[in-house]
């Protein structure tokens, strides 16, 4: 019967095989986050998880054809394997977004090799399962039912390893892994930004732990968040009506962004998720509607309301121009300055730009600009100055330009040793403005060894560019992060403690305190607030 409409049958087989199989992943979906998760990390060996999900639905579909196509024609067994294998791998990449199909369609068409990789796995492992197919011969007596063994165990082979290792997952046998790719280290503040970038890790599930100190470290108060299975702050800033952090959920082919708000004593409320692409948000600040300034590393401005909608978004790429951080710095005026790579520009509140620099000491780094203001509406952007060829290798020094009201470049003043400088923070002084940086160096231990060394310096610039003071001052390499008011806050995540040490503006050590948290490493943000304190954001396992 089936020889009569074998592409039919063909079809109905492919689009059931790619229904069962994509339920069958969903049902074990739960430790992946969602059916559309990818990139995990199982003893090691990377795995797409869309991926395999279509290989097993073609290999699936491929083994079906020859017990329902009674034809010993080798080439008519091959060919419908192929249709069969290629419906199903449609089915099993349509299903979970059937209620989308306008974004299932964009989806396609904007990543053309994925497309192309999911029909080239499927041909070739549908026509694998074909020539599997093609060398079984059916029995005069007893028809296929002595295959269906061979059968079972080979498609055994191929789908066990796959449900195991999700069921594993969800049931908290096997840790699963996040999603994090190399990302910036940094807190960001209305007037100020700390950044370092560090290695990616793989943690278990997290939530959101928030933390408010007080000038002489004390918990004010302390908040668990939990938005997904991996919680983590990119931003934070202080707003009129209290504190706000966003924080991205990665997706296989998008970001969303969710905006968390507290108030002053932090009880907080979360805003509708926004899908951006796939670069996480770098800066924040407060909007002059009581909204929010998003900034991500596409590079890309967005206005977010207190409802979660988006008025408005503004590309900041310019030509071949690749991924850069965007900084940004509100001022009181309404309007809001925006650094990144070796640009800066001002914008009003509807994002249109209203001038645009390209101060000829900025590089054009991947570092993330530190904004701070200067006299008479002016703007000190600190950053990575340009690529020098000295002694046989290229040195790059920290950089601050002091642009006016307008965007005009006033001076600008370079320091730092010229190799491994990181900027940490910036701050008034009364006369001009301190910088504190870190330098590394990478001696040898006793055993011969290259490790970490660091060590951090204060330099004091007046309102003109001139060095007014230098200083060298301890340094523990851990997190930092600038108070408004002059001074820092160091932290040092251990494994069940952070530790915080507080120093005034001239480097000395004013108190030390113990947190208990188990914070995930380099997941640590934190701004310093306008009463003198510190609002810190870490990722800790659920």
């Amino acid at each position: 019967m089936t020889d009569n409409h074998p592409a039919i049958y063909s079809a109905a087989v492919g689009i059931s095989a790619g229904a069962i199989v994509t339920g069958i992943i969903l049902l074990f979906s739960k430790g992946w986050m969602r059916l559309n998760s990818y990139n995990q990390t199982i003893l090691g060996i990377g795995i797409i998880h869309m991926y395999a999900s279509l290989l097993l639905v073609l290999f699936f579909a491929g083994c079906c054809i020859p017990f329902i196509l009674y034809n010993s024609s080798r080439r008519t067994i091959l060919l419908h394997a192929a249709l069969t294998g290629l419906i199903a791998a449609g089915v099993a990449r349509i299903l979970p977004f059937v209620g989308r199909p306008a974004y299932l369609i964009s989806s396609l068409l904007s990543t053309i090799p994925q497309l192309l990789i999911i029909l080239a796995c499927g041909l070739l492992v549908v026509v694998f399962g074909g020539l599997f197919a093609s060398f079984i011969r059916k029995d005069e007596e007893q028809g296929f039912a002595p295959l269906i063994p061979l059968a079972i165990v080979t498609i055994a082979v191929i789908i066990l390893p796959l449900l195991l290792v999700p069921a594993g997952i969800s049931t908290g046998i096997i840790p699963p892994t996040s999603y994090d790719t190399a990302t910036p280290v940094s807190s960001h503040g209305s007037s100020m930004s700390v950044v370092a970038y560090r290695s990616a890790v793989y943690d278990p599930p997290t939530d959101l732990w928030v933390l408010k100190l007080s000038p002489e470290g004390a918990i004010e108060w302390e908040q668990t968040v939990d938005i997904s299975t991996y919680d983590r702050a990119d931003a934070l800033t202080e707003s009129p009506a209290g504190y706000a952090i966003a924080a991205t959920e990665s997706g296989q082919e998008y970001l969303t962004v969710h905006l968390v708000r507290f108030d002053s004593v932090g009880a907080y409320t979360r805003l509708p998720g926004t899908n951006i692409e796939f670069s996480p948000v770098t800066s924040i600040v407060p909007a002059p509607d009581d909204g929010f300034l998003l900034a991500t590393e596409t590079p890309e401005i967005m206005h977010i309301t207190t409802t979660g909608e988006t008025l408005w978004r503004k590309s900041l790429a310019n030509g071949s121009q690749g991924m850069a951080p965007v900084s940004l710095l509100a001022r009181d005026d309404g309007t809001f300055v925006a650094a990144w790579a070796d640009q800066t520009a001002c914008l009003d509140a509807n994002g249109t730009m209203l001038w645009d620099v390209s101060p000829d000491a900025i590089g054009s780094g991947p570092s993330l600009a530190i904004l701070t203001e200067a006299d008479n509406g002016g703007v000190l952007v600190c950053t990575e100055g340009k690529h020098i060829r000295a002694n046989n290798q290229y040195m790059v020094y920290p950089v601050v330009v002091c642009l006016s009201a307008d965007g005009t470049v006033m001076w600008d003043q370079s320091f730092g040793s010229g190799i491994a400088d990181t900027l940490l923070g910036v701050w008034q002084n009364g006369t001009g403005h301190t910088i504190l940086y870190r330098t590394i160096t990478f001696p040898k231990n006793l055993w011969g060894n290259v490790v970490h060394a660091y060590t951090s310096h204060l330099i004091s610039l007046s309102d003109d560019g001139t060095v007014t003071g230098f200083q060298e001052i301890p340094d523990s390499g851990g997190d930092v992060i600038p108070s408004l008011y002059g001074g820092f806050l160091s932290l040092d995540t251990g494994e069940s403690t952070i530790t915080g040490t507080g120093y005034n503006a001239g480097g000395q050590e004013l108190w030390t305190r113990e947190y208990d948290v188990q914070a995930n490493p380099y997941s640590l943000r934190g701004i310093g607030t306008t009463d003198g304190g510190y609002l810190i954001a870490v990722s800790s396992p659920s």
